[in-house]
């Protein structure tokens, strides 16, 4: 299954047609960053920090994100076994509250709604802070403009629940791709995560501020 890329967020909102991952790709698919020819150095990696210049930068994005914002969010899980995996989709209406950190570290909380159930959801949208029970983080960050982000996670987890049976109980390591664009009073955030450098979800939001 592939999906259209990002059009205007607030024409979106305003058809009942359904958003969909920017870029997206099927289930299983690498890591843009895994090297096929030296697979190891996806594995082995250190701390990454963020200068205090992009630490400012992220304080100044943060500001602008900061409030309440409502839209929709499309989601794709794969699931199954990781040889021959399902894609599921699931769209939500969305209300969101955006905080921003002194250190520069944004979260996201959303109570997510489809026909079948509520669901609280909270997004860390930056590397300075992670929302897993892993070890610290490894990020960095990429400004496209002064309203386009690029955030990437990468870090090691054990245990916990995986769509992929296959992984289950094992140290894995976890990378978070997170694009985030800001025009005017709309907002998009694309985000897809991989697994041991496959893809095993990713999600669309559009949103605008309420």
């Amino acid at each position: 299954m592939h999906f259209k890329n990002w059009t205007i967020a607030a024409a979106l909102l305003a058809s009942a047609g359904s958003i969909s991952p920017a870029g997206a790709t099927d289930c299983n698919q690498p890591a843009p960053t895994l090297d096929v020819s030296n697979q190891a150095s996806y594995f082995d990696f250190g701390a990454v920090p963020i200068d205090s210049r992009q630490q400012q930068q992220l304080i100044d994005f943060a500001s602008r994100l900061s409030g309440r914002w409502s839209g929709m969010q499309t989601e794709l899980l794969c699931t199954g076994h990781l040889k021959l995996p399902m894609e599921t989709a699931t769209q939500y209406q969305v209300d969101a509250e955006i905080t921003g950190q002194h250190n520069g570290a944004i979260k996201l909380e959303a109570e997510k709604e489809t026909r079948r159930k509520v669901k609280i959801e909270r997004v860390f949208l930056s590397p300075t802070f992670s929302d897993s029970r892993a070890n610290r983080p490894t990020g960095s960050v990429t400004f496209a403009d002064d309203n386009s982000i690029v955030f990437s996670d990468k870090y090691h987890v054990r245990n916990g629940r995986l769509a992929h049976a296959a992984l289950r109980n094992s140290v894995r390591t976890v990378e978070e791709l997170k694009k985030i664009m800001l025009i005017d009073d709309t907002l998009t955030i694309d985000r897809q995560t991989y697994v041991n450098g496959h893809l095993v979800s990713q999600d669309a939001w559009a949103l605008v501020r309420r």
